[in-house]
């Protein structure tokens, strides 16, 4: 069904688009589809336009509050914040994520144009993508903290029991009246070295309460969109893959996943080498110390190989083993030479 078919001047004039009547239990998902006038040709060359959608649900009670959906950017055409009884929620952020004895925290605050509770659910972004839905446990991710039921404008939460080198997805959650305001999601990682100065993970476009105002939670079960795809998942402040947290850090588990896939590189390079490298050496009838020698070195340039490759695609948890394998077979070669010398 289509709800509105006409140009974005005559949009924003409008006061509300009744969407659609939603029974209880059911889900709706609606597709907001702009399509640019070819007609125009260049003229819209180089111009940017940002604007806000609020999206909200009525159930025919007067005395609740709408909760709504905010997106990000300058509103135009639309009502201010100024005076509103809608619950927004602003500036979230990650702070103080640290990793203290093998175990890492975050704390996450945001604000709210009102005084509202304050509770995050969050969850591994391995473990996503994550759907809103009202009526799963924890909104549909992994975990959450118990709700602090304080109204407040300032809010801020402490995650604990974090796992170091991962990072979680979390969209905070404040109300006043039900249904809640969710934030959009963000995401922080957790470093594998333990710090002791404050790394800060801002989410773009949320300084200030007409930014960004929350997400509605109804009934549906879909993803929420976020307004601005190039924002998605973007933090600012301290890279989110700390290399130098990742080469200083402890050995993970030895049944990690980051272990498995050292092993199994180590062993594909093992068989490369056995039935490629010393199979052709010995055909051509190369000395056994030749041989040693190229075995040091095959292994320590194909470590610095997996090095530059594990950079090149962002996985950085086995750089510290191999950079310890390159410096051993490296050291061990050296010394074969200064040996013989």
């Amino acid at each position: 069904t289509v709800l509105y078919n006409d140009n974005f001047s005559n949009f924003f004039s409008k006061q509300e688009i009744i969407l659609s009547q939603i029974p209880a239990g059911e889900s709706r998902t609606f597709d907001l589809i702009v399509n640019f006038d070819e007609s125009a040709g260049n003229i819209y060359q180089n111009s940017q336009m940002k604007f806000g959608i609020k999206t909200g649900l009525d159930d025919g009670d007067t005395s609740t509050d709408t909760t709504v959906i905010g997106g990000g950017g300058s509103s135009r055409g639309g009502s201010s914040n100024s005076g509103s009884t809608v619950l927004t929620i602003w500036n979230e952020q990650a702070n103080d994520i640290t990793n203290v004895n093998n175990s890492g925290s975050a704390t996450i605050t945001w604000n709210t144009n009102l005084p509202a509770t304050s509770q995050v659910v969050y969850g591994l972004a391995s473990g996503g993508p994550y759907s809103l839905n009202l009526a799963s446990p924890n909104l549909g991710y992994q975990f959450s903290n118990i709700e602090d039921t304080t109204n407040t404008l300032n809010h801020s939460m402490l995650l604990t029991g974090l796992i170091p080198g991962q990072t979680y997805l979390y969209r905070v959650i404040s109300h006043i009246s039900l249904p809640p305001t969710v934030s959009y999601e963000h995401q922080f990682t957790v470093p594998l070295l333990a710090q002791t100065d404050n790394n800060i993970f801002t989410a773009l476009n949320n300084q200030n309460p007409n930014q960004g105002q929350g997400t509605v939670l109804g009934a549906s079960t879909e993803n929420i969109p976020e307004n601005n795809p190039d924002d998605k998942g973007k933090v600012a402040g301290a890279s989110t893959n700390n290399l130098a947290a990742s080469v200083a850090s402890s050995l993970p588990n030895i049944v990690s996943p980051c272990y498995l896939i050292v092993l199994l590189i180590i062993l594909l390079l093992y068989l490369i080498w056995r039935l490629f490298f010393k199979k052709r050496y010995k055909k051509i009838g190369m000395l056994k110390e030749e041989i040693v020698n190229r075995f040091y070195i095959f292994f320590s340039f194909s470590s610095f190989l997996v090095i530059i490759i594990l950079l090149i695609i962002g996985y950085h948890c086995p750089i510290p083993i191999f950079i310890i394998l390159f410096i051993v077979f490296s050291g061990f070669f050296a010394f074969r030479k200064l040996k013989i010398k």
